[in-house]
């Protein structure tokens, strides 16, 4: 539940190395998933998410989808999870 203290610049900017990690995506059947490292929450509705990540688009498509709970580091995505894309 805690992260790790991010790394910032003198600017105030996230660090290279912030800014270059990874995510990581945990799906749970198909009514449930768990997202860590994301970068930034995009357009949503019922049927569409959109995940802005440091490397790429993260949309996933559904039925009843409702974002459960999010935190600057993670988030739980739950309802019925048709597909999930990755967009350069």
């Amino acid at each position: 539940m805690f992260g790790k203290k991010r790394e910032k610049k003198e600017n105030g900017k996230p660090s290279w190395k912030e800014n270059h990690r990874a995510f990581v995506c945990t799906m749970n059947g198909t009514r449930e998933l768990q997202i860590e490292n994301y970068g930034s929450l995009g357009d949503y509705d019922e049927e569409k998410i959109v995940l802005h990540c440091y490397q790429c688009k993260m949309v996933i498509e559904g039925e009843r989808l409702c974002i459960e709970y999010f935190t600057d580091i993670d988030m739980r995505i739950t309802g019925r999870v048709h597909s999930v894309q990755f967009q350069k």
